[in-house]
């Protein structure tokens, strides 16, 4: 082994040179070819090793290097080829944005597969296309292919043709052409035949199919290989705490080149408070791309500026914002950067904009022009139907964002969530939940004018999603941001204490009466500003105490407080508005007046335990043709329906039912899963009739919008699964049950469900396979259930009674556990 090594002073030109001191003997072509040809019989990278002696390669392995073992394998396979294709020139890319190793992975691969090339490893920077004719030239000089005696003599033009004459030759060679962004330099300088092969790294991944470049696109680094990486930089045992690791990757965005710079940090400063892992991230996360960690470096392996912002500055400053399709790049960037950064973002939600009267064609080829450019830049990663931006690239752009245009983007998803509100469908808004939770947060630390617009939306998609918690957790976060502005908030609070007892009004029906007693008490404060905002709030007192003499006072105040808003009977003629300030304009703009009709009658009817509201309801409400019906009409039905059941006639609830159904399909279609509701309810109505046949036929239409739209946790999804399981038994239909039992526990097994409902499925599976003579399996599942219900036996001392009596009688049945 020998180090070559530049004594002139010019270190920047130094090679590294490893390799046997008798390897000058260049083998003969089929022993070239055998060579190469183990290549592609190599399952795993191999170890580092000597490279051919002709070898140019300015770096050494890098000794902390980890993961990308499934990369160096891919580019080996397609590298290989075969003995046939020696006059075919394979060639394959490691592509990826700034900082995640491209170089670093061509290196490895250089060291650990270059053995294979008996011809030679020839690496060439292109990062200064006027320099590259001098790097190849010196690939043919002595110690290299020495291929003339007076080669060094010759005019740089000579010395270019001959290194590219035997790079075009039948022998396997390896040549490396880092940093290659440009399709006509790579079009320029590769071999067009012979037995080489071309390894090139670069931001863009895109190139032309005709260039034949197949491309790998390096990830972030898995979670397991982020920690090894900055575990790796020495004794700093402090650092092995999980989480903290776990949450130093995640601030990084696992990208290689920062967490390389975190983990010489922490290293460095081990012995410091600045290296303290805890102390480290907390600074992190208050300027990531600012702290001193990103920005001083360590020193590269690979040559390159340990500066991340400065890393991503490269790509940045190709654009020409004097260019109209670059300009066009940067606002879509900047668009990008609003949305939840390193997650999908649906390529739908990039709008194309412009200004100067061009077609609809001419504005989507221009998106699609400037996403190509992003993505050959390695600003954001272009996957087809979504697109994702990096964490650390989001930060980088951050302030480069037009506050206008960032306000026009939390604009556009208020709308879609509101939409997707209004028709209570969670599944769109699902696709997109993380974006809509980034830009809620992001916008009230901002104190965006549309922040509470949006958190509001954020809190109402968990409260139809069931997830009341969330729903909670967004409305006391807008709390938190009012009440730190009090005084001259007393509006915002009152609003957020009202929302946020409609969240926990499902489970903790006395905690939400007391929010909206105290967010009444605000709004009298100022009577004259809150009327709209007080029927509401009269309207969802009534609705948390459900019965008694306060709720039936507060359904009254709440309609004596309609009625001065909107008269009724409906009529636009007469309909008039009362004196109120903007805010309650805008607020009592968003109510829908039959909606809270219908609210407040039924309330006032559950209040006092009578059905005459239906009168009420009848009187001014219901369509009087069919082209009528509509959106609200279609919930009067149902409420008719409701109280036709709750009085016993059960043939007038089943009508009403019907018909709200046939409105509801009309309007939104036959997916809707406004339908998951009506269809559950007939399926009441029919199993209280004893129609087992429709119940389980009901059910089970509605079991599968719930699914959809809800996912299996949802409260309303239960309450479905439970009226299937019931129908089904009293048609005998055990299999069915078990096999619905089974997926539905599946599905829920990796979530918190709550003890009742678990242990409600696990009886009722029980009890199907008992019926299916499988009592070995029935005891499984109700063993199980009385092992959770002991957790709390004061709780479930019924379940526990159950399950015991069950267990003996199947002992009693099957002759003891040995023989079940």
């Amino acid at each position: 082994m020998r180090d070559q090594y530049n004594l002139g002073g010019n270190f920047a030109g130094a090679f590294v040179q490893i390799g046997e001191a008798d390897r000058g003997a260049r083998l003969s072509p089929n022993d070239a070819w055998a060579l190469f040809m183990q290549m592609a019989q190599t399952k795993e990278p191999p170890e580092p090793t000597a490279l051919p002696s002709c070898s140019t390669m300015p770096w050494p392995p890098h000794p902390l290097f980890v993961a990308r073992r499934n990369t160096l394998t891919a580019l080996a396979e397609r590298l290989a080829g075969s003995r046939t294709s020696a006059a075919v020139v394979q060639s394959a890319a490691a592509a990826g944005l700034g900082g995640i190793g491209k170089t670093q992975v061509a290196v490895e691969f250089a060291h650990r597969y270059g053995q294979f090339f008996a011809g030679g490893v020839f690496w060439i920077n292109c990062a200064d296309p006027d320099t590259i004719s001098i790097q190849v030239a010196q690939c043919g000089g002595r110690g290299k292919l020495d291929l003339h005696p007076m080669f060094e003599q010759l005019p740089l033009p000579e010395r270019v043709a001959l290194v590219r004459q035997a790079w075009a030759e039948a022998y396997p060679r390896l040549i490396i052409l880092d940093n290659c962004e440009s399709e006509e330099t790579f079009a320029a300088w590769r071999p067009t035949t012979g037995g080489a092969r071309i390894l090139l790294t670069s931001r863009r991944s895109s190139w032309s199919a005709s260039l034949g470049i197949t491309v790998q696109t390096l990830e972030v680094l898995d979670r397991p290989d982020s920690r090894e990486l900055l575990l790796s930089f020495g004794p700093h045992t402090r650092l092995r705490d999980d989480e903290i690791v776990n949450e130093i990757a995640a601030e990084l965005g696992d990208l290689p080149l920062a967490l390389h710079l975190a983990g010489s940090f922490m290293a460095r400063y081990r012995y410091d408070g600045l290296g303290q892992p805890a102390r480290y991230l907390q600074s992190l996360r208050k300027q990531v791309l600012q702290h001193t960690s990103m920005i001083e470096g360590d020193w590269s392996p690979t040559g390159h500026d340990q500066n991340v912002a400065r890393t991503f500055e490269v790509s940045y400053s190709d654009l020409d914002l004097s260019s109209p399709s670059d300009a066009g790049a940067v606002q879509i960037l900047g668009i990008l950067s609003c949305y939840a950064p390193g997650e999908h973002i649906p390529r739908g939600y990039i709008h194309a904009r412009g200004d100067a009267g061009e077609s609809d064609d001419e504005l989507e080829q221009g998106k699609e022009d400037a996403l190509r450019r992003l993505a050959d830049l390695g600003l954001i990663d272009d996957r087809g139907a979504s697109l994702v931006v990096h964490r650390l690239i989001v930060a980088f752009v951050q302030g480069r964002i037009d506050p206008n245009l960032r306000l026009a983007v939390e604009r556009e998803l208020l709308s879609s969530a509101e939409k997707s509100n209004r028709v209570q469908d969670s599944r769109y808004i699902a696709e997109w939940e993380v974006h809509l939770n980034h830009m809620a947060k992001a916008a009230l630390e901002r104190a965006s004018p549309v922040a509470e617009a949006l958190s509001q939306e954020l809190a109402m998609h968990h409260y139809h999603s069931g997830d009341y918690a969330s729903a909670r957790d967004a409305n006391e976060a807008r709390l938190a941001r009012a009440e730190a502005r009090m005084p001259g908030s007393d509006s915002e609070v009152a609003h957020a204490l009202n929302d946020i007892a409609v969240s926990v009004r499902p489970f903790n029906p006395d905690r939400a009466a007391a929010l909206l007693r105290r967010s009444l008490d605000l709004q009298l404060r100022s009577p004259e500003k809150h009327e709209a905002s007080r029927l509401m709030t009269h309207l969802n007192l009534g609705e948390a105490l459900h019965r008694g003499e306060e709720a039936q006072q507060a359904f009254h105040e709440a309609r004596r407080r309609f009625l001065r808003i909107w008269f009724r009977p409906v009529d636009d003629a007469k309909r008039e508005a009362f004196d109120r300030s903007d805010d309650e304009t805008a607020i009592a703009m968003q109510m829908d007046p039959d909606r809270l009709w219908v609210r407040i009658i039924c309330g006032l009817a559950k209040a006092r335990d009578d059905i005459s509201a239906e009168d009420d309801l009848l009187s001014d409400l219901l369509p009087q043709t069919p082209e009528d019906e509509g959106f609200r009409h279609w919930e009067v039905l149902q409420r008719l329906g409701v109280f036709r059941e709750a009085a016993g006639d059960l043939v007038a609830a089943q009508g009403y039912l019907e018909r709200a159904r046939t409105t509801v399909a009309e309007s939104f279609g036959e997916e809707s899963p406004l339908l998951g509701d009506l269809l559950a309810q007939l399926g009441a109505v029919s199993a209280a009739r004893k129609n087992w046949l429709e119940s389980r036929h009901f059910y089970s239409l509605a079991m599968d919008r719930a699914v959809a739209a809800l996912g299996w946790n949802h409260p309303a999804t239960n309450a479905c699964s439970n009226g299937l399981v019931n129908a089904q038994t009293n048609l005998g239909e055990f299999d069915e049950i078990r096999t619905h039992l089974t997926e539905r526990l599946s599905h829920l097994e990796a979530r918190r469900v709550r003890s009742a409902e678990l242990l409600h499925m696990l009886f009722a599976l029980g009890f199907a396979c008992f019926q299916l003579k499988d009592p070995s399996a029935a005891e499984a599942h109700w063993r199980r259930g009385l092992k959770i219900a002991n957790r709390d036996p004061l709780k479930h001392r019924g379940s526990i009674r159950t399950f015991k009596e069950f267990l003996r009688r199947l002992h009693h049945v099957s002759g003891g556990r040995s023989r079940a």
